[in-house]
């Protein structure tokens, strides 16, 4: 049902993607950048994860049409921007970091209020405070439920990827330069691997081949008014969420997911790419389009490739198949601690408890502080389930705490990630006073 929904809404989505490119490039342009853009490997498995990826791309690409369309009008009409606030809002109920986009109108609202017609600065501030205002209202009840569960207005998972990266980091390289420079480097792996239209080839020419493609689009937006006018707020939008997970949040095992957007949202620097090279054959039209044909058929052509070779090897079930064996070496009635507890506390009978913080204030603290023994204590905690390395790395962060109060029962054999430990807690185990 979820990955029905999922292709439901990736469906709307590309429409509306389609929309927005045609406000830059012309049909035949559009049609080539979407279909290479939705049927390259990491698309379709960002699509069909089952999670809120296709809803939040439709509800941006919406509010960004919304938005451009709305800035044609006189800034003296207000209506449309309550409109544009409850888009926002429920932009926020569907991915928090939606509101970037928020806060990127307001600058760009706030930019051509400076270096346009000071008269309508007064209307701009106007519109945008009615406009935060509705979806202040709209995020609301998210934001209450929030505070009254968790204490705080926004979750502490941002905090407890932030506190999992850095242990990660500190435990590979103790003496690394620090946290911003260890995510840039694992974004500019991932950023070669994941722009548009970079699918074709893993070889380091192609990449900057195709990145600098990217580059010319954005040097002759810069130059282009009205492409200027049009993508700065999601210039800024791309710049607010970079920035967030890079520098402050981390996370750079989910940072194809989570920057999902902005590689999606490059696609306009490709079409300003393709826009300048058309204008300069314009004399024969018909060029274009053809050489587009025969470009998309070859990358349908590597794509189909490419998903062979995914499909055709067997690969483990990583959770699924520690779940059930955990299962089979866990009593039904006793409580199980993991930092890992997703796919666990969904597959397990027995009663899971978080342990990395993401989705437990209390274990958050208690990880902070190295006092993980007496957290584990006061749940009673009678088995850990994790994966032998990553057992050992927070072992390692907290100092021996988990060793020396549970012992491995059972080992479930695998390379790599693939092996997971069972550990029991040993029966005169005490925590800390």
């Amino acid at each position: 049902c979820a990955l029905s929904l999922n292709a439901v809404l990736g469906f709307f989505a590309n429409i509306f993607l389609y929309c927005l490119l045609r406000k830059i490039v012309n049909r035949s342009i559009a049609t080539f950048l979407v279909s290479v853009w939705i049927w390259s490997p990491y698309v379709m498995n960002q699509t069909i994860n089952g999670m809120e990826t296709t809803l939040a791309l439709l509800l941006l690409f919406i509010t960004i049409g919304y938005y451009w369309r709305i800035s044609q009008v006189s800034s003296s009409e207000y209506h449309s921007w309550l409109f544009l606030g409850l888009l926002l809002g429920i932009g926020f109920w569907a991915r928090v970091d939606l509101a970037f986009l928020g806060v990127a109108i307001v600058l760009d609202q706030a930019w051509q209020g400076i270096r346009g017609d000071r008269r309508t600065l007064y209307f701009r501030v106007r519109n945008i405070c009615y406009c935060s205002l509705i979806a202040l209202v709209i995020a609301s009840p998210w934001m209450i439920f929030t505070v009254i569960n968790t204490g705080d207005i926004i979750p502490i998972s941002g905090k407890g990827v932030h506190q999992i990266t850095s242990v990660t980091f500190n435990y590979r390289n103790p003496y690394h330069p620090g946290f911003p420079f260890m995510m840039f480097e694992r974004f500019k792996k991932e950023f070669l691997l994941y722009q548009p239209l970079i699918t074709l080839s893993k070889h380091i020419y192609w990449q900057l081949f195709i990145s600098s493609l990217g580059l010319v689009g954005f040097l002759l937006a810069l130059r282009d008014r009205q492409l200027r006018s049009l993508l700065r707020h999601v210039w800024f939008f791309q710049a607010f969420l970079l920035l967030s997970y890079i520098a402050i949040i981390g996370g750079f095992w989910h940072l194809n997911r989570y920057l999902y957007p902005v590689y999606t949202l490059m696609l306009f620097l490709h079409a300003a790419t393709l826009r300048y090279v058309a204008s300069k054959i314009k004399e024969r039209r018909w060029i274009v389009p053809l050489l587009l044909l025969f470009v998309f058929i070859f990358y349908a052509i590597v794509y189909s490739f490419q998903y062979h070779s995914f499909f055709s090897k067997p690969r483990p079930s990583r959770y699924f198949a520690a779940s059930g064996f955990a299962r089979s070496h866990i009593p039904p009635k006793a409580k199980v601690g993991t930092f890992q507890s997703g796919c666990l506390g969904y597959w397990l009978n027995n009663q899971v408890i978080n342990l990395d913080g993401v989705l437990n204030k209390e274990a958050y603290f208690h990880l902070m502080n190295k006092a993980m023994d007496i957290y584990l204590e006061e749940q009673k905690i009678d088995y850990l389930i994790e994966e032998v390395y990553l057992f050992r790395k927070w072992n390692h962060y907290l100092e021996g705490q988990l060793s020396k109060n549970y012992s491995m029962v059972a080992v479930k054999p695998g390379r790599g990630w693939y092996q997971l430990g069972i550990y029991k807690r040993n029966p005169l185990s005490t925590s800390r006073k």
